[in-house]
């Protein structure tokens, strides 16, 4: 199932990033969005859009949505 939305997410021009760690989600209160990612090397990316399609358990990643301050990160398509 992965690869088939992988496949239309992508055919779609949209992006699939895996080599990133999710270090927080950014919201208005109501919605993500945008959410901050780091490389091995420890660079931040964030990438902010509309619509979003996670594979993390969402226990596992509750506690990134508190209200973070927004940071200087690089910005990737």
């Amino acid at each position: 199932m992965w690869k088939a939305v992988r496949d239309r997410v992508v055919d779609g021009k949209g992006a699939v990033v895996q080599d990133r760690r999710v270090v927080r989600f950014e919201h208005d209160g109501a919605r993500v969005t945008a959410f901050v990612a780091a490389d091995a090397a420890g660079q931040e990316f964030i990438y902010t859009g509309r619509h979003f399609l996670s594979t993390l358990p969402v226990g596992g990643s509750s506690g990134s949505f508190g209200p973070h301050r927004r940071r200087t990160c690089l910005m990737r398509p």
